[in-house]
């Protein structure tokens, strides 16, 4: 996506002292955009960094000690929501003690809520698709107790970001938007998401080969939260047999059979369960794929779409506002909640080189549009920049 920002560097300001948190992410796509963000940290030797990152963040990240001298990484375990009344009264100890120690001029926290007000300024970024989605089918799904808990959380996380930032970033046109209409006076920008930079280097890679088959490979990678709609999955597999018997293919998928609602004693034949996936091994698991197939109904960004663009692998996924936002023309839409739709879609993709080639076209030519890692960190450390400035400016 387009940022709304310049992605010019223009030097930047004064030297600063950032602390980054990303204490917050411990899962999904957020961790690899901290992942990503922390390995282009050392192009901006004139500021100093402390991040704090979550288990799942270190994790990604491999030895802590293997960075340049001006970014100091440390292992912070993220405190549980109910564990403490400081969480829901915004305060944090500790990290105010780091924020102290290290002398921080701001802080960026890579994903809130945050749940604690920084005493410098705060960047702060928002992928809580629930909360601004509220017209998504998937609330069709939820359960009345869960939808009550879903709209309780909203209003909380609400409160939380208003108080807590100065500025908030997204990572597409459509969600700002739908955000600004709740937070009308907040500073609100656009830094687009994009797919991690191991695609740009074969070198680091890791081979995954999937067994021989003759058919069509649809992959899909996605953590395991209901709104990514894979329990869909069986049902299109069941239309697709039904109704184009002769037609061969294979789900290949980064979670087990029971995320599905498979029993794990019974794999089916269209069924490849891999489980976690590390970043290393996803561009050859595209290599091998006949299209990317992504059932989600709530998202703020996913890099599974630049991801299957990058590697020229055609995008199948739900008609909905934030897909259409970031694939445009180069994806192939299906009704949502449709096992049908879904299944006509995938056999269109997998049966028509044409179609293929147009979305994989399409796609090529949509990558212009997304921010490479290093524009992304660049404009994160701009905004940074310009909050310390504002608030330096009484604005």
């Amino acid at each position: 996506m387009n940022s709304r920002m310049s992605g010019e560097d223009t030097g930047g300001g004064r030297p600063l002292r950032i602390l980054v948190n990303a204490t917050t992410v411990i899962t999904g796509g957020g961790v690899q955009v901290a992942d990503s963000f922390v390995g282009e940290l050392a192009n901006y030797p004139e500021h100093r960094f402390l991040v704090l990152c979550s288990p799942q963040v270190a994790k990604s990240l491999g030895d802590l000690s293997d960075h340049p001298e001006h970014v100091r990484i440390e292992a912070c375990p993220r405190i549980g929501f109910f564990g403490t009344l400081d969480r829901l009264l915004r305060r944090n100890p500790k990290l105010d003690a780091l924020v102290r120690q290290f002398r921080a001029d701001a802080v960026f926290t890579v994903f809130g809520p945050s749940y604690w007000r920084p005493q410098v300024p705060h960047v702060c970024g928002w992928a809580r698709g629930y909360d601004i989605y509220t017209d998504s089918p998937f609330y069709g799904l939820v359960p009345p107790l869960e939808k009550l808990k879903l709209s309780l959380l909203r209003k909380l996380h609400r409160r939380m970001f208003r108080l807590d930032a100065d500025t908030l970033f997204v990572e597409s046109e459509d969600a700002r938007e739908r955000l600004q209409r709740v937070f009308p006076k907040k500073r609100i920008e656009v830094v687009g998401n994009t797919y991690h930079q191991i695609f740009e280097h074969p070198e680091l890679q890791e081979e995954l080969p999937l067994p021989p088959f003759d058919g069509a490979t649809l992959l899909t990678l996605s953590a395991n939260y209901p709104h990514k709609n894979l329990r869909i999955i069986p049902s299109v597999a069941r239309y697709l047999k039904e109704k184009h018997p002769d037609f061969r293919f294979r789900f290949v998928v980064s979670q087990p059979p029971e995320v599905l609602g498979l029993p794990a004693a019974e794999i089916p034949d269209w069924l490849l369960p891999l489980g976690v996936v590390s970043i290393r091994k996803c561009p050859s698991l595209y290599r091998q794929s006949t299209a990317m197939f992504l059932p989600t109904l709530v998202e703020c960004f996913t890099a599974s779409y630049p991801e299957a663009m990058r590697m020229r692998v055609p995008v199948v996924t739900a008609d909905l506002s934030f897909a259409h936002g970031i694939c445009g023309e180069a994806a192939e839409f299906f009704s949502p909640m449709d096992p049908a739709s879904a299944g006509e879609a995938i056999y269109r993709v997998a049966t028509d080189s044409g179609l293929r080639a147009r979305l994989v076209a399409a796609g090529t030519e949509r990558l212009q549009s997304f921010d490479d890692s290093r524009m992304r960190a660049r404009k994160f450390i701009r905004l940074i920049e310009d909050a310390v400035a504002r608030s330096a400016g009484g604005r």
